[in-house]
C-alpha cells in the first residue's frame, strides 16, 4: 500500500514538473532539465536494482524529489524572477544609480526594492508626502498604468508580478503578458545637469 502510494506521488511530482515546464517555457534551462530528465530516467533502474523494496521506495523518492527540485530551482524559478519588478528594479538602481538618493513609500509594493537597494532609501509614509523630502534630485519607484504613457520624469519601466503568488495567467508564457503590472523608476528634482550619483 505505501510501494503504490508512494509511487504515485512521485508520479504526479515529476508530472506537475513538466506541466510547469510547458506553461512556463523557462529560458536556459536546458543543462537543469537535462539533469532532472536524467535522474528521473535512472529511477526505475534503481529501483530494480535494489533488493528491498523499502529501501527502493526511499531512493526513488530522494531521485525525483532532488530531479524535480533542481529543474525549478534552476529552470523554473530564474525565468519568473525576471518579472519580480521591484527586485529587478533596484539591482538596475544599484548598478547605475549607486550614490542617489533613493525615496520609498512605506505604503504599497515598495518591500523588496527597499530590500535590495545598496543604500538605506529615505522612507515616507505615503506617496503624497514626497513633498516633504528635501533631498534633491531622487528616484521613487511608482505604480505605473499600462494604458497610460509614463511620466515624463520616468527613467525606467520594470514589467512586475508577486512571484511568490503566481496564477495560472501569469505561469502560462501565451497570457503572461496580461498579467503583469509596469513599475516605473521616476528621477525627481534633476536639473540638466545631473549632479555626482545621479548618471
Amino acid at each position: 500500500m505505501i510501494d503504490r502510494v508512494q509511487n504515485g506521488v512521485v508520479v504526479i511530482m515529476v508530472i506537475f514538473a513538466g506541466v510547469l515546464g510547458l506553461l512556463v517555457h523557462p529560458i536556459g534551462a536546458g543543462g537543469a532539465r537535462d539533469v532532472a530528465v536524467l535522474l528521473v530516467f535512472t529511477m526505475p533502474v534503481v529501483r530494480s536494482a535494489v533488493d528491498d523494496p523499502r529501501t527502493g521506495i526511499i531512493v526513488t523518492s530522494i531521485l525525483a524529489a532532488v530531479s524535480v527540485n533542481l529543474y525549478l530551482e534552476r529552470g523554473i524559478y530564474p525565468t519568473l524572477s525576471t518579472y519580480d519588478g521591484e527586485a529587478v528594479a533596484s539591482a538596475w538602481v544599484n548598478e547605475h544609480y549607486p550614490g542617489a538618493t533613493v525615496v520609498v513609500p512605506r505604503e504599497g509594493q515598495v518591500a523588496s526594492f527597499a530590500f535590495g537597494l545598496g543604500k538605506e532609501p529615505v522612507y515616507v509614509d505615503r506617496l503624497a508626502d514626497t513633498a516633504t523630502v528635501t533631498t534633491r534630485p531622487y528616484l521613487i519607484l511608482i505604480n505605473g498604468d499600462a494604458r497610460q504613457p509614463p511620466d515624463p520624469r520616468t527613467i525606467r519601466s520594470f514589467d512586475h508580478f508577486h512571484v511568490s503568488r503566481p496564477t495560472i495567467g501569469f505561469l502560462n508564457q501565451r497570457t503572461r503578458r496580461e498579467s503583469l503590472r509596469r513599475l516605473d523608476l521616476v528621477l525627481v528634482g534633476a536639473n540638466a545637469a545631473r549632479p555626482v550619483g545621479i548618471r
